[in-house]
């Protein structure tokens, strides 16, 4: 689904002018920005003018969105809401503000400077120098069916815009309260200079380099710039994904001695490539920059779910769940639970388009300290249960990792012991991550009515592994079977 969405009851309502109104999705690694074309509230449903660029819910079961420019919303000090229909601006002053003396700027451009140059017939622009300048004010716009979605925020434009430019400098400028990028030096822009500026209070990001394909004429293609000595910060207000600065299909570029910080997603990006394949861009150079004030991609701080609070027969809360194929489910069920009434029930099956599915996994951010991961495992005849700890490197780097294969609980290939089927046995695992980690980590197991095993000293699958973002559970049979988790807990131990 990539139009709209079913919400929870009360979150959203037929508010006044929802023409207006925007809904903003965050996925795994981008935000888009819609309007709505209508909302049921009977039906709890929104549907959008324009599609997002990931299906809804694709990434996390329970997508977190926010809602801007309502007018019932213009509630505290700083905020205002222009109503398109009338004209009437409407805004909350701060304390002490006076709106008699106050300067009030609405802007009109989206677009403050445009340097256009015609590489493929020689007309480049040359030698142009922009210095001491302050560019301020520019809006963005976009028809209301556009796709507002990508990663970087690569759809949107710049206030400041050069192609075709050749060794021209921008030199102490600023740019500063516009929608979108600050500047972008696009197709054909080769030895330019963005030394000494302050680019802040921006709707996307910073400065974009290049382009997302490289263009095949060599007096198209982006290379040879410099973004110096600048401070680059307080970015993404409207596109979350903007990036402090971004190197697209462009090389033999350097980024150095700037300060980029306060944004939402990353400081600097380069490539635009995804798999091993030769690059197009290369010799890119990154050097003493100070990044900093970046938020954690966004997962729980703690899990913990007895499931009790999810209906039967719903996913589970906080997990993203993959491979319901067919027959096989991960969902909520009273049939069993080793504590209250509910529990999650893995049932698998022949046939599927993957031995690992279905499965369920947890975002989560634990890069420092020392975690503890607790649950109950109910095996019945045939199950394999897999639970693996993964950060997010491409290739992934295995943690902790274990096994359950008719009873047999095996850590690197060796069994540790074998487990009754139909009974409930309690997991506890103790691993040290970051400066703390030593490839090692400690699993206690207590089948039903026994003492506690513990199995100190356990490796890791990948003797580099350092961070917990990826905490998973699957199901490896390939026949009809089923294994219930129960009492799942997470947590940062204190130091």
């Amino acid at each position: 689904m990539k139009s709209g969405f079913k919400y929870a009851p009360g979150e959203m309502k037929g508010w006044d002018n929802l023409a207006d109104v925007n809904v903003v999705l965050y996925h795994s690694w981008t935000a888009s920005v819609h309007w709505i074309q209508d909302l049921d509230e009977n039906q709890q449903t929104v549907r959008f003018t324009n599609r997002t660029g990931w299906p809804v819910a694709w990434w996390d079961g329970k997508q977190r969105y926010h809602v801007e420019n309502c007018h019932e919303a213009l509630d505290a000090p700083g905020e205002w809401y222009l109503d398109r229909k009338t004209g009437v601006l409407s805004y909350w002053p701060l304390p002490g503000e006076d709106l008699v003396k106050a300067t009030v700027t609405a802007p009109r451009l989206t677009r403050l400077v445009e340097i256009q140059g015609e590489a493929n017939v020689g007309l480049q622009v040359e030698h142009l120098m922009l210095r001491g300048l302050s560019l301020q004010h520019a809006d963005w716009q976009s028809p209301k069916d556009a796709v507002l979605d990508g990663q970087a925020a690569t759809h949107t434009r710049a206030a400041v815009v050069a192609t075709g430019a050749h060794n021209c400098l921008v030199e102490n400028c600023e740019v500063a309260h516009v929608g979108e990028y600050a500047l972008i030096l696009g197709k054909g822009c080769k030895d330019n200079r963005v030394v000494h500026c302050h680019l802040h209070d921006l709707g996307a990001g910073g400065v974009r380099i290049g382009e997302t394909a490289l263009p095949p004429e060599p007096e198209h293609q982006t290379e040879r710039n410099v973004v110096d000595n600048c401070f680059i910060h307080d970015g993404g207000h409207v596109f979350r994904a903007g990036i402090g600065v971004w190197i697209g299909r462009s090389s033999y570029n350097t980024v150095s001695h700037n300060e980029i910080c306060d944004f939402y997603y990353s400081g600097c990006s380069v490539g635009w490539s995804w798999g091993y394949a030769p690059t197009t861009a290369n010799h890119n150079v990154f050097a003493y920059n100070h990044i900093h004030n970046f938020p954690l991609p966004p997962g729980p701080a703690k899990v913990d779910d007895d499931f009790e609070g999810t209906a039967v027969g719903q996913q589970a809360a906080q997990a993203r769940t993959n491979g319901e194929e067919g027959r096989a489910s991960i969902r909520v069920t009273d049939e069993t639970a080793a504590g209250g009434q509910r529990s999650l029930k893995f049932a698998d099956a022949p046939g599927l388009s993957q031995v690992w599915q279905p499965h369920l996994y947890y975002a989560v951010q634990y890069p420092r300290g020392v975690v503890k991961l607790s649950y109950d495992l109910r095996i019945e005849a045939g199950a394999i249960v897999w639970n693996e700890w993964r950060d997010s490197s491409s290739p992934y780097r295995v943690g902790p990792s274990v096994k359950v294969e008719n009873g047999d609980v095996k850590v690197g290939g060796k069994t540790l012991l074998n487990l009754p089927l139909g009974k409930w046995v309690h997991f506890e695992f103790v691993c040290p991550l970051g400066s703390q980690a030593t490839g090692r980590y400690d699993l206690t197991i207590t089948p039903p009515g026994q003492a506690p095993e513990r199995f100190e000293g356990l490796p890791f699958g990948h003797g580099e592994w350092r961070r917990l973002q990826w905490l998973g559970f699957i199901s490896l049979a390939t026949d009809t079977t089923v294994f219930y988790l129960d009492n799942l807990k997470l947590e940062r131990l204190p130091t």
